[in-house]
C-alpha cells in the first residue's frame, strides 16, 4: 500500500506470539499526537500509607500508635518511584517527640529483588535506642526487605557499629521519605 491509510484495532503475529516489526531497517514510523507511550510514561498515583510510629521514646518494639499519609508514586514498569509528604513533628505528630518506626508503600515489593535503601532527609533527626540519645555522627535510612509492602527507618551510627530507632526530637523536626523500589 502506498501513501495510504492503514487503521487497526489489534496487531498479532499468525501465531499469537512473537515479533511484529513495522518498517524497514533505516525507515522511520510516526505516531499522531494524541498516541502515548506508556512504557516511558508511566502511571502516576497515590495511595494510603500507614505510618507506625512510637511516642513512648523507650519503646523497642516496633511503635504503639499509626496514623494515615496519602503518598505519591510514578510506576514504569515494575519500578515504583514514591514520596511521602513531610512526616513533621509539629503538625502531623502533634507536636510530639516520635520514633517512626515503618510506614507502607503503594506496593508489595518483588520476592525476588534485592533489598532497597534509602537516606532520609529532615531536620531534627536523631537517633535513640532504649533511653539513650543517639546524637553522634550518623544517618537515618529507610530499608525494604523483599516481598515486603512496608518501609522501616533506622537511625545508623557512621563513626561506631551502633543502631537505633528514627526520632524526630523538637520542634520543626521532620523527616521526607522518597524512593523506588522494584514491585512483585
Amino acid at each position: 500500500m502506498a501513501d495510504g491509510t492503514l487503521k487497526v484495532g489489534t496487531i498479532v503475529t499468525s501465531s499469537g506470539s512473537g515479533t511484529i516489526t513495522l518498517g524497514q531497517s533505516g525507515e522511520t514510523i510516526t505516531a499522531g499526537s494524541s498516541v502515548t507511550n506508556n512504557l516511558q510514561n508511566g502511571t502516576d498515583g497515590t495511595w494510603t500509607s500507614t505510618v507506625t510510629y512510637s511516642t513512648t521514646l523507650t519503646n523497642t518494639s516496633g511503635g504503639d500508635a499509626t496514623l494515615t499519609v496519602t503518598g505519591n508514586y510514578h510506576k514504569v514498569g515494575k519500578v515504583y518511584y514514591w514520596n511521602l509528604p513531610q512526616l513533621t513533628r509539629d503538625s502531623v505528630f502533634s507536636g510530639n517527640d516520635v520514633i517512626i518506626n515503618k510506614f507502607t508503600l503503594p506496593a508489595t515489593a518483588n520476592s525476588n529483588s534485592v533489598n532497597s535503601r534509602g537516606i532520609v532527609g529532615g531536620y531534627k533527626l536523631q537517633g535513640r535506642y532504649n533511653t539513650n540519645d543517639l546524637t553522634g555522627d550518623g544517618q537515618v535510612y529507610w530499608a525494604i526487605s523483599a516481598g515486603n509492602d512496608y518501609a522501616t527507618l533506622t537511625y545508623l551510627q557512621l563513626n561506631s557499629s551502633g543502631t537505633g530507632f528514627a526520632r524526630l526530637n523538637g520542634s520543626g523536626a521532620r523527616a521526607d521519605c522518597s524512593g523506588y523500589f522494584i514491585g512483585a
